[in-house]
Order: structure tokens, then sequence, then C-alpha cells
């Protein structure tokens, strides 16, 4: 029976050693880093003890316990913290840095001549090719063979401006595509220009302001990147401005008073959703706006154009508008 209370003892001992070390672990040290040591410096004190006493076992888990309470105490300002509780700074991931709206595009090129890897989509075709970044040119521009392989045939009638290029003024022919991509951003119904003198061996067109006037832009020059940032809300006149034809009729309502007539011709062949028309008179000016318009249709708003001294003729000119 007395050895019995003797080994239970002992057991005692060690269950009182685990509990007092075992916290140990969780405030950063490593015991299994210095087993050597601390199995020394657990058994040899209380061993000594219980050696050649009566009742050794039992003298032994007594002192066991009683160890194991001050090793708690003392190991944690004896044994230096383990690696592993060192948390060394993990390099960023770069997707990770991007939001939702804005996407880093790697440019070629120095200088003022940056070339990005733009997507042009239309009609279920699409065409993947370098652009140089140009954000004096109005419009973006494609030869007509790039046109060709996204399947758009130039109609007869269609819109026409004045490119100013290297190599002097260019009458170009204006189309809609129906999507141009920067990296995963999208951007709708663009108004693309014909240019082949803005092409190159290594470059197809010019990326311009009708583009890239939807993003705020930052130069990596280390990364060699351009971070495109699409900006919150960005008028589309410039895309539509070929499209559209405006005229207005102003009636007189007594001697300082008027109603306005607002009209839209829409050429395009794609819905318009509002048209702002401003008109002038001197100094005074109204917006008038005329919304969805159908492709090849006509829109038409009036109102009233308060007191104000009447001018034989109102200037009218599209101020604003929205696919």
């Amino acid at each position: 029976m007395v050895r019995v209370l003797e080994l239970l003892a002992a057991l005692a001992g060690v269950a009182v050693m685990g509990a007092a070390l075992g916290p140990l672990e969780g405030i950063g040290t490593d015991l299994a880093q210095h087993r050597a040591l601390l199995a020394v410096l657990l058994l040899l004190p209380p061993a000594a003890v219980a050696i050649g006493r009566r009742r050794a076992v039992a003298l032994f888990g007594a002192a066991l316990a009683g160890w194991s309470l001050v090793l708690a105490a003392a190991l944690p300002l004896l044994l230096p913290p383990p690696l592993a509780s060192t948390v060394l700074p993990q390099p960023m991931v770069t997707s990770a840095l991007w939001g939702e709206h804005e996407i880093p595009l790697p440019y070629e090129g120095d200088g003022r001549r940056l070339t990005l890897p733009i997507t042009f989509e239309h009609r279920g075709h699409q065409r993947e090719t370098w652009m140089m970044l140009d954000t004096g040119a109005t419009y973006t521009t494609l030869p007509r063979s790039a046109l060709a392989a996204l399947g758009i045939r130039l109609a007869p009638d269609a819109p026409t401006l004045t490119l100013h290029t290297a190599n002097g003024e260019r009458e170009a022919r204006i189309t809609l595509v129906d999507r141009v991509w920067i990296g995963d951003l999208p951007l709708d119904n663009v108004a693309i220009a014909t240019c082949e003198d803005c092409a190159g061996d290594e470059v197809e067109g010019l990326l311009g302001l009708n583009v890239a006037g939807h993003f705020n832009l930052n130069i990596d020059a280390d990364a060699r990147e351009v971070l495109f940032s699409a900006r919150a809300d960005v008028d589309r006149l410039l895309d539509l401005r070929p499209f559209t034809e405006v005229s207005a009729s102003v009636r007189r309502l007594g001697e300082d008073q008027g109603e306005a007539f607002v009209e839209v011709e829409n050429r395009s062949d794609r819905a318009m959703g509002r048209v702002d028309v401003e008109l002038s008179c001197g100094e005074a000016a109204w917006t008038v706006p005329v919304e969805a318009i159908p492709p090849g249709a006509r829109g038409a708003a009036h109102r009233s154009l308060g007191h104000h001294t009447p001018c034989e003729r109102y200037r009218v000119r599209p101020q604003g508008a929205r696919w």
C-alpha cells in the first residue's frame, strides 16, 4: 500500500511538472530546442534530493513538482525566444495592391514614346496589339487593316474629322468599336479614327484622350508600368460627338423671355442615353438635356429661357453626352 501511495505521489509530481512547464510554449519559449538542457535541469536536482532517502519515489515526485514550479518562472528569463516567434515581413503580392477598378500595364519604350498592350473587341472579333500612349491625341486611331480584322467596313457616309499628325493634317473617318480593354478594364462604344500614318513597325496606332481620359495615369519608371485607375464619372462626348447633330430654335415670349426647342440627331448604330445641349446668348447660357435617342433617330426637348436680352442668333453646341 505504501508503495502505491509513493507511486501516486511521483505521478502527481509529473502532472504538476506538465502543468507548470506547458504554458511556456505559448509565451514564445521553444522547449524542443533545449531538450537536453531541460532534462538535466528537471531531473538532476529532484534525484539528488531523493537518492538514499526513505520513500525515495514519493520524495522524488514532491521534489519534481516543486522544482518544476521554480523552472516555470525562471526559464523564460534564461532561454532565448525561438526563431519561429520572430515574424519576418512577407513580400507583398502585387495583385493585392490594385483595386477593382485599376490595373497596371507593362510598357515598352522610353521618354515620350510609351507603347502599351491594348485589346479591341467588336462583334465577336478581338485584336490584341501595341498602341502608343498619346494624351495629346484627341482620338484613338487604327489603320484600316486593323479595323478590317475586327470586321469593320467603313460606310461611305461615315463621319470625318481632321487629324494633326507628325506628317501634317490628315482627314480621318470615324467608326465605333464595341469595346476597348485596358487589361481587364473595359470601355464600351469607343470612337476610332482611321490613320495609316499613325501606325508603325512596333505600334498599330495611338491611344488617345477618348480612351486614356477615362483613367488617372501613374507611370512607374522603375517597374516599367503604367497604372490605369478608372475615374468615377467621365463624359462620353468625344465618342458621341462625331455621330451627333444638334439644332435649336427659340420662340420669343414677350420682350425678354423665350422658349428653346432643341433637337438631336443620332447618326450612330447604337442608342444614346443622354445628350446635354448648351444654348447661349451673350453671357447667358442654358443646358437642355435630350434623353433616350434611338440609333438613327432624333430626340427633342424644350425649356424656358427666362429673362434675358434676346439675341438675333443663339449659339448651340453639345456640352456633354452619355451612351
